[in-house]
């Protein structure tokens, strides 16, 4: 699901205009914002599904995935009725848990999890986007294919690729 770059730009900019100091800075972060976009749809397009996100990291190298979570549900903001069948799809739905803990007050979340594997879950989150976003594109590509996408059963391999079983990776809860 591609949202054309005029409808999703304007929130790279914060919702205001960008400043430029001329034509050739203006062509040159444009341009690496394109190129950034293009090579994201290259990588899913390929048999692999590659996605390598884009994280901050602080002073002792932690990763920072939260901004990169928050990004990616302010992009699905802009059509949230679009993103119905993947939310409401009783296994799919689960492959957005990663981003969701990052992006929000994991409390809001209604996990029933306890404390100690809620901890588990916010510790493997960042690991578990790439592998998560490469399956919530191909759930897309099987919709727009098939018309629908099959339910997993509980010990299939888990759609994010990681070789766990579906109920040992994204459908534990």
């Amino acid at each position: 699901m591609h949202h054309s770059p005029s409808e999703w730009l304007p929130l790279i900019w914060g919702g205001g205009e960008p400043v430029f100091a001329d034509a050739a800075e203006a062509e040159t972060v444009l341009g690496a914002i394109m190129a950034r976009y293009n090579e994201i749809i290259h990588g899913l397009q390929d048999g692999a599904g590659i996605l390598d996100p884009l994280f901050l990291a602080d002073a002792e190298d932690e990763v920072i995935a939260d901004f990169w979570a928050e990004g990616f549900l302010e992009a699905v903001s802009l059509r949230p009725a679009v993103w119905d069948p993947l939310f409401s799809h009783r296994d799919a739905g689960l492959l957005m848990t990663p981003i969701l803990l990052l992006a929000r007050d994991p409390e809001d979340l209604d996990l029933d999890v306890d404390e100690e594997r809620l901890h588990e879950l916010l510790a493997e989150a960042p690991d578990m986007i790439a592998p998560c976003v490469v399956a919530i594109d191909r759930f897309w590509k099987a919709r727009r294919t098939h018309g629908r996408v099959p339910k997993i059963g509980r010990n299939a391999p888990c759609p994010c690729g990681s070789g766990r079983k579906f109920k040992l990776c994204c459908g534990r809860r």
